[in-house]
């Protein structure tokens, strides 16, 4: 742009130089030529006045030099709205890679949990009718840690009582009496302890009739809650709810085991 403005500037110069020799004749002004230095200089109208004004020149100069800029600021402009978009695109890229990526990290936090705590659960062992050789009845049963780390300040509290069959919805599991059955231990992964859930009272004979009838509405009942944790310092449970069905044989009568269908759960 500067060497433009340069060569045009030597072309303003070239043209003010005369052409050769000249020679100056003085002569007094006539009306016509009062008339003639009134009106415009013939050389500087159209488009010569370019090459022969020296504001024109650097006037066009300018307004040339100033559109080029404007051009180019122009230019530029859209060269930057083009980079923020670009930059806005990449930010939201890398925000949902680093979502992604926390996720991830997330997922596999999770997975080694799922994998490596502790699962507890309860396996039945036996069932001590009240009688003769038992007070009363007593539920038997293993708590196993099927996990692969220990399970920590493992506690039980359990119970067995005659109740309605089947349970009503809103039936209050959680009480059950603290301090009677109750254990607290450490129990390694796979290995496991045994349990006894004693009832809390001794039944008439007629509660022992009731329990036995199919058509009686009641049933006996062994419930109770394991609470634990885990190696990652996580509290857990297992619940468990388990009725007593008899059935009359010829021989005598059959004794079997049945989950409910509320309060066998697990975290």
């Amino acid at each position: 742009m500067t060497v433009a403005i340069f060569a045009m500037g030597m072309l303003f110069a070239s043209s003010q130089k005369p052409s050769g020799p000249t020679q100056q004749v003085s002569s007094p002004k006539t009306a016509d030529q009062s008339d003639q230095a009134k009106a415009p200089d013939a050389d500087l109208t159209g488009s010569t006045w370019l090459t022969k004004d020296a504001s024109g020149f650097f006037t066009f100069a300018l307004v040339w030099v100033g559109g080029i800029q404007a051009w180019f600021f122009w230019v530029q402009l859209r060269l930057i709205r083009a980079s923020l978009v670009d930059a806005k695109t990449a930010a939201g890229a890398a925000e949902r890679a680093a979502t992604a990526t926390e996720n991830a990290v997330e997922l596999s936090r999770q997975t080694a949990e799922r994998q490596l705590r502790a699962y507890v659960h309860i396996v039945g062992k036996d069932f001590l009718i009240q009688g003769d050789e038992h007070e009363r009845f007593v539920n038997q049963f293993s708590v196993v840690n099927s996990g692969q780390t220990p399970a920590y300040k493992l506690k039980i509290d359990s119970v067995v009582q005659v109740l309605p069959r089947p349970l009503p919805e809103n039936f209050a599991f959680a009480f059950i009496p603290e301090g009677k059955n109750r254990s607290m231990m450490m129990v390694g992964s796979g290995r496991s302890v045994g349990h006894d859930s004693l009832a809390d009272a001794i039944l008439s004979d007629d509660q022992l009739i009731l329990i036995m009838r199919a058509d009686s509405g009641v049933r006996l009942y062994s419930y109770g809650t394991v609470r634990y944790e885990d190696c990652f310092g996580h509290p857990r449970f297992t619940n468990f709810c388990y009725f007593l069905q008899w059935e009359i044989t010829g021989q005598g009568f059959t004794l079997s085991v049945h989950p409910t269908e509320q309060h066998n759960d697990a975290n």
